[in-house]
């Protein structure tokens, strides 16, 4: 499985999100995946209860269903982790960085 399919199965747009986190800082892209997971579980939760199988719904579906949101949130947490260790790693280099003033007073 891959980002675009397990997306897909849950009738989310990769396309988009991808576009709008390669357009983005740093933080923002960390705010647009933690926007995109709660947009994925909601998509998912409504997905599995038109596709439970005890309503009446196919188990293939249900469990392609759920085996994406898995695995959509275990990349966006893992994404996302790695995004605020840079953030920090910037911060921390951001922090060591000689500073020039101008204008002294």
């Amino acid at each position: 499985m891959n980002l675009a399919s397990a997306m897909s199965n849950l009738g989310l747009d990769s396309r988009s999100y991808l576009l709008t986190l390669s357009k983005s800082a740093r933080p923002a892209r960390i705010a647009a995946a933690r926007i995109m997971m709660v947009e994925a579980k909601k998509a998912a939760r409504t997905l599995m209860a038109s596709h439970h199988p005890d309503k009446g719904g196919s188990h293939e579906t249900f469990v392609k269903i759920n085996a994406s949101l898995d695995y959509l949130v275990r990349e966006t947490e893992t994404f996302i982790s790695a995004m605020e260790k840079r953030v920090q790693e910037d911060a921390e280099k951001m922090s060591k960085t000689p500073r020039i003033v101008l204008g002294g007073g």
